[in-house]
């Protein structure tokens, strides 16, 4: 496992394009001379070189993962199975029929470490059975007197 941070890739091509060696540099920042030598050519990151690997876009992912925070928000953040289930729909809808991986819960967990918090809140069944079309449109005709 490599000891050494996107901050210090950035910090050891920043002493490059300033004058010092790339061996130099790799040495101060602890980087590998070919990762080094590798982005100062115009490679990209981890995460850039993983994103074609990605079942879903990423446009996709931040759809799911505002669906998500919505979710939390209002009190029934969905399981980790919910979410799998909703991504397979989501690809099998792209026309890939083949199902996501053992693993991946992990890694959009990881890609995504706001969701890894949400946790279900507890909501009075009385508050939820006495949500109904009326009890609404009261609360919008009080925050409209509340706005004028």
């Amino acid at each position: 496992m490599s000891s050494y941070t996107e901050e210090h890739i950035k910090s050891a091509e920043e002493a490059v394009l300033g004058g010092m060696g790339i061996r130099q540099a790799s040495r101060d920042w602890g980087i590998p001379y070919a990762t080094l030598y590798g982005r100062l050519g115009g490679g990209g990151t981890r995460k850039e070189a993983k994103a074609l690997y990605q079942r879903l876009t990423p446009t996709q992912e931040a759809s799911l993962v505002s669906w998500v925070t919505t979710q939390g928000s209002l009190g029934v953040a969905p399981t980790h199975k919910q979410v799998n289930e909703l991504a397979s729909r989501i690809v099998r809808a792209g026309g890939d029929t083949r199902p996501l991986g053992r693993k991946w819960m992990e890694g959009f967990l990881r890609r995504n470490p706001v969701i890894k918090t949400l946790k279900a809140r507890a909501i009075d069944s009385k508050r939820v059975k006495d949500v109904n079309a009326a009890v609404i449109k009261d609360l919008f005709k009080i925050f409209d007197l509340l706005e004028s």
